[in-house]
């Protein structure tokens, strides 16, 4: 799948699933649905390090840096709108799991 199928599966995913959140939280869910597939752009540096790790589907599409990615923006998202870390955080890893 590409961005923007990931991006719409996402969105569906939502509108029918959480409806009872506000749509606050409708982008952030969409950019977590497509932000494992950014990979795309550390993959270059597979020719200074020797890694796996850095290819597409490699790292990036684990549930351990999902957790962590979802928790670093998260804190980010939340202090800058002032919404509640927890519920952003738990988006955030579903929506990067579902990819």
């Amino acid at each position: 799948m590409d961005f923007f199928t990931h991006s719409i599966f996402g969105a569906l995913m939502y509108i029918l699933f959480l409806k009872e959140v506000t749509f606050d939280y409708f982008f952030l869910a969409i950019f977590f649905a497509f932000l494992p597939d950014l990979d795309i752009f550390i993959m270059p540096f597979k020719r200074f390090f020797k890694s796996n790790y850095l290819e597409h589907r490699g790292g990036s599409h684990s549930y351990v840096i999902g957790i962590i990615l979802s928790a670093i923006i998260s804190v980010i998202y939340s202090s800058l709108t002032l919404k509640s870390f927890l519920i952003a955080w738990i988006i955030g890893m579903v929506f990067y799991g579902i990819h």
